[in-house]
Formats: C-alpha cells, structure tokens, sequence
C-alpha cells in the first residue's frame, strides 16, 4: 500500500493504492469536509487493490515523476518489505523536476519488516519501523518540517 499526501492550507488529501506489477495508482481524493466514512470506504478500497510484495519507494516516486502529481510528503505504507533502493536518485530527479526542492518521504513498515540503504538517509527523509499511536504525529511533525 502506497499513500501519496500533498500538504496544503486547503487540506486535500489524496491516497492511492500503488501496483507495483501494474505500475499504476489508484487515487482517491478527499478534502477537510471528508466524512469519515469516506475514508474508512478508501481504506477498505485500498485493501482490496494491494498486492502482497514489497513496496518499492522509487517506483511510487517515478510514478508521481511521469504523471506530473506534485506530492509534498510521500507516505509509503506497508505490510511488507519496504525496498528502498533508488530512493535517493529517484526523490533528487522527481524534487528537481517538480520544481519541489522540499519534497519529503516517509517509510513506515507496519510489520517491521524493512531493508533500508544509506539512499534514505538526509534531508527529508524519515524511515519508521513499526506504528504505534505516536507515529501519526511524529509522521505530522516531519512533514510541518519541525525536524
């Protein structure tokens, strides 16, 4: 499961769904009017298009890259392995190409279950292993650029 999160003072949201086999996005958007329900109906949908294997951070930013979707923080959720070989290069390209130098990702493996390389250290980059309720806002803070 791949979520991309752009963070604007309008507050819209979008969260996808990425195939990696496919190399494709379903997105669905919301705003701050969102029920909740809404988003509880994306979760379930959200599920039902993952495909089990490893996240591949680079192929959600390519993605984002091909498709001209300006994303302030990618957020790369998963159950499985997290593979994040060519996230460097890929978020440099995608930051200079965007035209946005403050891009930012987070890695979090729901299962702990994660193989992290030097690409992912640096400036706005954040590896999480495991989710708790503190996650949510340390993810929160990153994204604000309070660290």
């Amino acid at each position: 499961c791949i979520s991309l999160v752009r963070t604007e003072p309008d507050g819209n949201v979008n969260i996808g769904a990425y195939r990696e086999a496919k190399g494709e996005l379903e997105l669905m958007s919301f705003d701050k009017t969102s029920e909740i329900a809404s988003y509880d109906n994306a979760f379930s949908q959200v599920k039902k298009v993952m495909t089990p294997g490893p996240a591949s951070v680079a192929s959600a930013i390519h993605w984002a890259e091909t498709n001209k979707r300006p994303v302030d923080v990618f957020l790369i959720l998963s159950n499985y392995m997290v593979s994040t070989s060519g996230t460097r290069p890929s978020i440099n390209q995608y930051r200079a190409a965007m035209n946005l130098p403050n891009a930012k990702v987070v890695t979090c493996s729901l299962s702990g279950n994660v193989r992290t390389h030097k690409d992912v250290e640096g400036q706005n980059m954040l590896s999480v292993v495991g989710f708790d309720d503190k996650v949510c806002r340390i993810i929160e803070a990153f994204a604000r650029g309070s660290f």
